[in-house]
């Protein structure tokens, strides 16, 4: 997740934030964090549900709760990448949800 390309991750909140690529992690940790945000990053891969919960549980554990998750892997998203969460309609937001359920 990219936190709505930054703008949720930008002041007011901790955000939490995983990947697989800590490059990528790091670029967009920096950015967030230039711009006065608060972000905590970690390598994970999605598909490996035992480190997710672990991960998740650890997060609680440390910032009490977990106000916003969002996990939309393996579904092409072409011309919806990207967008703020905001900006989605309920249709192109609710895609990953509706293929994995």
């Amino acid at each position: 997740m990219r936190c709505g390309r930054e703008s949720l991750c930008q002041g007011r909140s901790e955000s939490f934030l995983t990947g697989r690529t800590v490059k990528k992690l790091d670029a967009i940790a920096d950015k967030i964090l230039r711009d006065g945000g608060v972000i905590d990053t970690a390598q994970l891969d999605a598909l490996d549900e035992e480190a997710a919960k672990q991960h998740m549980n650890e997060v609680i554990k440390n910032a009490g709760e977990i106000d916003i998750s969002f996990k939309a892997i393996g579904v092409s998203q072409k011309g919806i990448q990207s967008l703020p969460l905001t900006e989605l309609s309920v249709e192109n937001f609710s895609l990953p949800i509706t293929t994995y359920t």
